[in-house]
């Protein structure tokens, strides 16, 4: 496949990863989605992944004390899976991006940013 590797990180239903897979599977989309990293466990979105047949990887966001430290396992992941390009698509965590990862990361919000960014934003 052409294209960049991406990461696509969810926390809920997976809209977005749902709406890159079909992107994909139409030709749209010149990319390969590697991988789908979920801060929740019990995201209804994974299912979209494993169905698609996209490794997925779970980091419990109740398991870091810190948003570094999630957002560090998360990096980690991408690296070590030689992702080009991160989709933020309804992840509700926030992020410590790295420099290695500055200008490769595309946030997909629902509502107006900054007045709308949920809880804790």
């Amino acid at each position: 496949m052409s294209g960049y590797s991406i990461a696509v990180l969810i926390s809920g239903g997976g809209t977005t990863l749902k709406n890159l897979i079909a992107w994909r599977d139409s030709g749209r989309l010149e990319a390969e989605l590697r991988l789908v990293i979920s801060s929740n466990p019990a995201a209804a979105g994974l299912d979209f992944a494993r169905t698609a047949g996209i490794p997925e990887q779970v980091f419990d966001h109740r398991q870091f004390a810190k948003a570094a430290e999630l957002s560090q396992k998360i990096f980690q992941s991408c690296r070590e899976n030689q992702i080009d390009l991160v989709v933020c698509g309804g992840f509700l965590r926030r992020l410590v991006i790295p420099h290695d990862f500055a200008g490769r990361v595309i946030n997909i919000h629902p509502s107006l940013i900054p007045a709308w960014c949920g809880r804790g934003m």
